[in-house]
């Protein structure tokens, strides 16, 4: 059967309908649609009257029986809203109190109980642009509107539109309830400012980034690295919710951010405070690639990556954990937080999976992973699996400082990584 065409016409010629003609009427409107915009809202009073209330849904209530003089008293009062719009609108819904009306027009009038005991009301007025049935919103605007006991308008205030799943204190308090509602509030709106600008966007997205971001910064505490002065590091030591380091660094994000963070004390000193604690450590988030790891849910990949090593790792790990609790509310995934070596892309990085040896490794003081003398050697026989017969990487993590590589260091002090996973795999094959 062809669904391009209708050819029953009684002409025995082929109907000029065509299905995608519908469509294409159908995708014209709706562009049609997007073009209306709002404007303005006016809110004016009407007539007001005075009367006496009291329930009567049921004949027993304590209500019923109470003398005029003590039952609650209200003023009705009547609230005009005038919708001024621009570009095409088929429907407006306008509603006071969630209480919605179809628009006459571009107005509508609603009835106000305000209470006689009160001199001032606040009232929630809120205005769609729709289709024709109300189903779909092509622009809508919200405000709060205090009324005197008269009904005339005392203050108009626009309420900003919030995404369902932006951050929140509450939300943030669940992933890490050591966070202070002082640090937290300090930095929540550039927060989200920050999530928004780098397409930190999704679930897992934001898990992890919150969860790394919230573990460097001392759960919010700290924006700048600790124990250092103005000397190190030529003065562009480590700034920021994720620790921007180096001069190079701070340039890049000075030319994404166009602000100068660099030129003077001061101006460095902005990556310690709103909005540029949270935006630098997105942008640097967004420089590694990180959501990449985080689309693939590589919490041992990004713990390396962030941290160069796994400092932490068992509390960034339960921070995941907590994370994935406190923004399941907006979606509707399941996320597992079950981490295997082997299935990391850290797997494929030597210099890592060499961290992942020394960090596991029993009989070393690095602090941060549970000790296991399985996991260790994974790291260490990995890393030898993935190195060139030239490979002289030396010195990393410290290695050169431990006592317990003495032995390895050569006439100038240095001690080669290779050398150090081969000593400690005899030593945990023992």
């Amino acid at each position: 059967m062809d669904t391009g065409f209708w050819k029953s016409s009684p002409f025995g010629e082929e109907s000029i309908f065509h299905p995608s003609w519908e469509e294409k009427r159908r995708q014209e409107r709706q562009v049609l649609l997007k073009t209306g915009k709002i404007i303005d809202v006016v809110v004016t009073k009407g007539n007001g009257k005075y009367v006496n209330q009291y329930p009567t849904q049921d004949n027993l209530l304590p209500e019923r029986y109470t003398s005029g003089s003590n039952r609650q008293r209200t003023y009705s009062v009547y609230i005009k809203v005038s919708v001024i719009v621009e570009g095409h609108a088929e429907a407006i819904y306008i509603a006071i109190n969630n209480q919605y009306k179809r628009a006459m027009g571009c107005e509508q009038t609603f009835e106000i109980k305000v209470p006689a005991t009160s001199s001032e009301e606040t009232i929630n007025v809120k205005v769609s642009l729709t289709d024709f049935m109300g189903k779909e919103v092509y622009d809508k605007k919200e405000y709060d509107v205090t009324i005197d006991s008269s009904g005339s308008v005392i203050e108009k205030k626009e309420v900003e539109e919030k995404k369902d799943d932006e951050l929140t204190l509450d939300i943030v308090r669940k992933i890490a309830p050591a966070c202070s509602q002082n640090d937290i509030s300090k930095h929540l709106n550039s927060l989200n400012q920050a999530i928004s600008t780098y397409n930190i966007d999704s679930y897992l997205r934001k898990v992890h980034f919150l969860s790394q971001l919230i573990y460097e910064s001392g759960y919010l505490k700290y924006t700048k690295e600790q124990g250092i002065t103005e000397n190190d590091y030529k003065g562009f030591y480590g700034r920021g919710l994720l620790q921007l380091t180096l001069k190079g660094n701070y340039l890049e994000y000075q030319q994404n951010c166009g602000e100068d963070v660099t030129s003077t004390l001061s101006n460095r000193q902005k990556l310690e405070k709103p909005p540029h604690a949270a935006l630098s450590a997105a942008w640097y988030w967004n420089k590694c690639n990180m959501n990449y790891y985080a689309d693939n849910n590589d919490f041992i990949m990004i713990t390396a990556k962030i941290n160069g090593g796994f400092n932490g790792f068992e509390q960034r790990l339960f921070l995941v954990q907590q994370a994935v609790k406190a923004l399941s509310q907006f979606y509707d995934e399941k996320i597992s937080t079950s981490y295997l070596f082997r299935n990391s892309a850290a797997y494929t990085n030597a210099v890592y999976c060499f961290a992942w040896g020394l960090w596991h490794d029993p009989g070393l003081n690095k602090s941060g992973c549970k000790k296991d003398t399985q996991e260790a050697l994974d790291g260490y026989k990995q890393m030898l699996e993935l190195i060139p017969d030239d490979y002289n990487v030396h010195n990393r993590y410290n290695v050169h400082k431990m006592e317990i590589f003495n032995d390895l260091k050569d006439e100038k002090g240095d001690v080669y990584i290779e050398q150090v996973a081969r000593k400690r795999i005899e030593g945990l094959s023992q």
